[in-house]
């Protein structure tokens, strides 16, 4: 007797698929932009900058209170590094 996928589990499959897929394409198209800001700016000066952490989670933070982090930068190309702006968020 053969077993067939019903036809509900087979969309999920495929729309899970399909998400998996978007998010990849997605995730390389922003490391492609990335890759692309960086070699502009390596063009014009040897100023380079690496951020060992990118993120933080804070986890639960009840209402109303305070918490802060600090984000160490580090300067590690061949001329100086100029901080021009800073978008928090």
């Amino acid at each position: 007797m053969r077993r067939f996928i019903s036809p509900r589990l087979l969309i999920i499959s495929v729309f899970a698929s399909l998400t998996l897929l978007v998010a990849i394409a997605v995730g390389q198209q922003k490391n492609q932009v990335r890759d692309t800001k960086s070699s502009k700016a390596d063009a014009v000066s040897g100023a380079k900058v690496l951020v060992p952490e990118e993120a933080f989670d804070f986890g639960y933070i009840p209402n109303n209170s305070r918490v802060a982090h600090i984000y160490k930068l580090l300067s590690v190309g061949s001329d100086s590094l100029r901080i021009l702006r800073v978008k928090p968020g």
